[in-house]
């Protein structure tokens, strides 16, 4: 779910992979996320809360020759990343019905599959919360 632009955090996806970054007919994934709830104290328009994520996956590929013209990596290594993202900073209620909070968070790419640049492997990302009281 990595987009080089505007990015929003995504629940059980990678967030700090590229699209068709990788390639694979066998994998296994394993996703994540603890949230350790409301921090310090709340308004009506402030409830900040950290989420913790983790993300990882390894995979093959049977016919790898099959995929021509296409840059491409697979999974043999495995994929890891983590991230912090601090949400609802701003909490707004939203038709009597429940909030709509905003936040961001950063997530790190580590491993085998980092990339060279250290810089790549960081990606920022606005937090978007819609909850029903």
């Amino acid at each position: 779910s990595y987009g080089a632009k505007v990015s929003i955090v995504n629940k059980n996806t990678f967030q700090t992979m590229r699209y068709n970054e990788f390639f694979s007919d066998k994998y296994a994934s394993l996703y994540l996320n603890h949230n350790f709830g409301p921090l310090l104290f709340r308004t009506n328009w402030f409830s900040p809360e950290v989420n913790f994520f983790h993300a990882m996956s390894y995979g093959t590929l049977n016919n790898p020759r099959l995929h021509r013209n296409i840059d491409f990596k697979t999974l043999e290594d495995g994929f890891f990343e983590s991230g912090l993202v601090l949400s609802n900073i701003i909490h707004i209620s939203f038709l009597k019905v429940g909030y709509l909070g905003f936040g961001g968070g950063v997530f790190y790419r580590y491993g085998p599959n980092k990339f060279p640049v250290e810089q790549d492997n960081w990606a920022f990302k606005y937090s978007i919360i819609y909850t029903i009281n």
